[in-house]
């Protein structure tokens, strides 16, 4: 009895395992139940006895994964938290505590790597049935997290918390998704000595503002929407269906997008329509957020006195 039941946890991870790596190379549609038999050794007709269909194989794939992560994301924004004291975290050590869970996952080994490249592979995938395991992944530790950011950005309302969040872990979702890791790692340290602290910030450096810049902004709007028009008329210039398929060298002859007329200038000072403080003031936020993230992240010899 225990030789038959070995034989089949044996059986069902190599199946598990096959899934995993033809998923990573191939994606969910691409893959199919003979394909995982077959690089599992294992007759096909035991994909359907162990799981049933390849949607449930997957399921119990991605979920454990996803299931593993998002407690070590939870374990982790609680000692910010207690660390913190009474004080609410900033919204970049709740992203944080977000971000650095995945990135640890670059020292853990070969098995870990296989993992973060299964979930990355995840957060890129196009196929409803891998997006609906995301989201239930995502409402499990959504409200957790959502308390914590009400927290940090007491002033901005429920509704508008909400869709700037949405954004900001699309993006992240999205700078992250079919990446190798390491190499996006190389990239956004751009030549420095890579660390964990410095791709962590790197990242909320990119992704902060979309948290904390307001929504509604009139003298900012105008700003931009006029960038916005000068670049539709430009589009309208170049499109050969509706303009003259050719850009004039000084732009004189440009035509007009609405009622905006053509302001060269704008285009050299794009910048300035930016929104205001995101250098100094959020370079500080997010060296005191890592702060934060990094000590809860340490070793357990050196957070244990707060962890319990």
């Amino acid at each position: 009895m225990s030789n038959q039941l070995n034989d089949e946890q044996g059986t069902k991870f190599r199946l598990l395992h096959a899934a995993q790596a033809l998923y990573v190379e191939h994606g969910y549609e691409a893959m199919s139940l003979r394909m995982i038999a077959g690089l599992a050794q294992a007759n096909p007709a035991l994909v359907s006895y162990y799981f049933g269909n390849k949607e449930a194989l997957m399921r119990e794939l991605i979920t454990a994964q996803l299931d593993r992560l998002n407690r070590e994301r939870l374990l982790l924004l609680a000692a910010c938290e207690r660390h913190g004291g009474e004080a609410a975290i900033s919204a970049a050590a709740i992203l944080g505590a977000l971000i650095i869970p995945v990135l640890r996952m670059r020292h853990d080994g070969a098995e870990e790597h296989a993992r973060i490249r299964l979930l990355l592979r995840a957060y890129g995938e196009s196929s409803p049935v891998i997006r609906g395991y995301l989201k239930a992944s995502h409402r499990a530790i959504a409200p957790r997290f959502f308390k914590a950011f009400t927290r940090a950005l007491p002033a901005l309302p429920r509704r508008e918390l909400g869709v700037s969040v949405r954004l900001g872990l699309n993006a992240l979702a999205g700078v992250m998704a079919g990446a190798n890791l390491s190499e996006l790692a190389c990239a956004i340290c751009m030549g420095e000595p890579v660390s964990d602290a410095l791709v962590a910030t790197r990242l909320l450096v990119f992704v902060s503002p979309i948290l904390t810049t307001p929504l509604h902004d009139r003298q900012r709007d105008r700003e931009v929407e006029q960038v916005v028009q000068q670049v539709l008329a430009v589009a309208e210039a170049a499109d050969p269906d509706t303009g003259t398929g050719s850009l004039p060298a000084d732009g004189s002859k440009l035509p007009r997008a609405g009622k905006t007329p053509i302001d060269r200038a704008l285009f050299d000072t794009v910048a300035e329509a930016r929104p205001p403080a995101r250098s100094r003031e959020l370079e500080a936020v997010t060296a005191s957020a890592f702060d934060e993230v990094a000590l809860a992240a340490a070793p357990s010899a050196v957070r244990a006195g707060w962890l319990v």
